[in-house]
């Protein structure tokens, strides 16, 4: 299973449906494939295409969130009061 410590802690179960869902989707393709659908096949590779997309996207929102944390902390070492403020969704 993907590491879900790549994820920030609001995107944990997202990513676990997204890495199920993409486990799902090969089984799918390897089953349409073998079968010789291949526009099934073609339709399952797709969707394990979006499924990466959003996973990536998931952890570079992670990665951003540890950078700018860090950035906070360094700034914070130099003296300079920051604030991180979450916007509304």
């Amino acid at each position: 299973m993907n590491n879900l410590n790549n994820y920030l802690p609001k995107d944990v179960e997202r990513a676990a449906q997204l890495t199920k869902k993409f486990w799902s989707q090969m089984k799918e393709l390897e089953e349409q494939f073998t079968q010789g659908n291949i526009d099934k096949a073609k339709y399952s590779a797709t969707q394990i295409i979006h499924v990466a997309k959003d996973l990536e996207f998931l952890r570079e929102r992670k990665t951003n969130h540890d950078r700018l944390r860090k950035v906070a902390v360094d700034m914070e070492n130099q003296g300079i009061t920051v604030a991180i403020v979450r916007h509304a969704k």
